[in-house]
């Protein structure tokens, strides 16, 4: 039963990062039921359904699943996915606008910049980080984690985030006025997200482009 949840937990994972939410919620619950709710594998699902919630905008409920989630992990001392889920608490302070608290978070889960041996997981920090320093306007910071992001990203080939973190750099780009390499990194981007098996439709790619096209006063591409 063990394995079995695992596997169930897995192909839930391919599914949210697919943006199949309604199959990653069916197979999530055939997991839980396989295993104890202190085990580990009750643990991810917790932390899975988290996600799933926030890609639905369910920052409320998103949030009671990734605290009930660092219980558990805590409980187990599992650093590993201390680590994760303290990540993914940051998402809903950020979605309330406080950047203060969800750096704090962030930065977290980070061990030293200057570490030979980052983890996966550090790469979606940086992409997360980069884009708050984004919307505060701190360009030279916002630049210093992208790059860090995508370094990760390349060393462990994560191929469902490259995309995410190509259209960070062409937001970027745009608001710095860059618009050539804004236009660029948009379309590595739409490749990028389409290579990883995921519908850019499904994504804020469309929107953040439109920005771009009325930035540069092309009001009917925007359209």
């Amino acid at each position: 039963p063990e394995g079995e949840a695992e596997a169930l937990h897995s192909l839930a994972s391919l599914a949210r990062r697919k943006g199949d939410n309604a199959a990653a919620f069916e197979f999530l619950e055939r997991s839980e039921k396989l295993v104890s709710e202190h085990s580990e594998t009750f643990l991810k699902c917790a932390n899975t359904r988290g996600l799933c919630l926030i890609a639905q905008n369910d920052w409320s409920q998103a949030e009671q699943q990734f605290r009930y989630a660092l219980e558990l992990a805590e409980k187990q001392s599992n650093d590993h996915f201390i680590r994760i889920v303290t990540h993914n608490l940051a998402l809903p302070a950020g979605f309330r606008g406080d950047f203060g608290e969800a750096l704090r978070w962030f930065k977290r889960i980070f061990r030293d910049e200057k570490s030979k041996n980052p983890f996966p997981q550090e790469a979606i920090g940086h992409l997360n980080v980069a884009r708050l320093y984004l919307y505060r306007g701190e360009f030279e910071e916002t630049e210093r984690h992208l790059e860090l992001a995508l370094e990760i990203c390349q060393l462990f080939n994560l191929k469902s985030l490259r995309g995410e973190i190509f259209e960070a750099y062409a937001n970027f780009y745009r608001d710095t006025n860059d618009f050539p390499h804004a236009s660029e990194f948009y379309e590595r981007a739409r490749k990028s997200y389409e290579d990883a098996g995921i519908n850019p439709i499904e994504r804020e790619l469309d929107d953040e482009r439109a920005k771009l096209f009325l930035m540069r006063g092309d009001a009917v591409k925007a359209c």
